[in-house]
């Protein structure tokens, strides 16, 4: 879910084969933006809290949040909140008792899912 998160503002509309801007416009509190929400100045953190307690937003607006979003560093914390988990989640596959050649496509499907740009 959280690479979802990031792909819906920074992904681009080739690769993902929809409009990125679909997540702001529709004010969904994604990972990115509940970041900022706690971490930004009071001046970008009232901006930010207009903007999602209005109806849809629509231009300049957009590029306001993104703004915002990557002032706070959303999108790093976020790509590293990720790998956290994905860390973890090699470190309980190898700790299970799995046979190593079983775990390769568990551990494949894992890198794909953190790294995807679709």
């Amino acid at each position: 879910q959280i690479r979802d998160d990031i792909l819906g503002i920074w992904g681009t509309k080739e690769s993902m084969g929809k409009s990125v801007e679909g997540d702001i416009q529709q004010r969904k509190k994604t990972l990115p933006v509940i970041y900022a929400l706690n971490t930004s100045g009071s001046k970008d953190k009232a901006e930010l809290e207009r903007l999602y307690s209005q109806g849809d937003i629509q231009g300049e607006n957009i590029s306001t949040v993104v703004r915002v979003l990557v002032q706070s560093g959303a999108k790093d914390y976020s790509q590293n909140l990720a790998e956290q988990y994905y860390h973890r989640a090699l470190e309980q596959l190898e700790a299970s008792g799995v046979e190593k050649h079983r775990q390769a496509p568990l551990k494949e499907m894992a890198r794909f899912l953190l790294e995807r740009d679709y």
